[in-house]
């Protein structure tokens, strides 16, 4: 799914993943070729890590799967990511 700002451009991406089983599950994320996946909402989480405020998403460690703890949603968005590097 894509957000898109008033004037229809793509802003980012977001995915939704509800896991009603009562196990965990990893699941596979889609490839973003300029973005991060970043995590904005795990019910899984204890508060106040559950949902992350405006701009202080998460970006993920892992970005090919996710796993999702038993009976609990995740809302990822593919945000851009600014990478730094240093001269070493």
């Amino acid at each position: 799914m894509h957000l898109y700002d008033s004037g229809g451009g793509e802003v980012e991406d977001i995915y939704f993943i509800a896991n009603a089983h009562w196990e965990e599950h990893t699941f596979e994320l889609p490839d973003l070729s300029e973005r991060r996946w970043c995590r904005v909402i795990d019910t899984m989480q204890m508060a106040p890590h559950d949902i992350a405020d405006p701009g202080a998403e998460e970006v993920l460690a892992d970005q090919r799967c996710y796993v999702v703890g038993p009976r609990s949603v995740v809302v990822l968005m593919g945000k851009m990511h600014e990478q730094r590097y240093s001269n070493l």
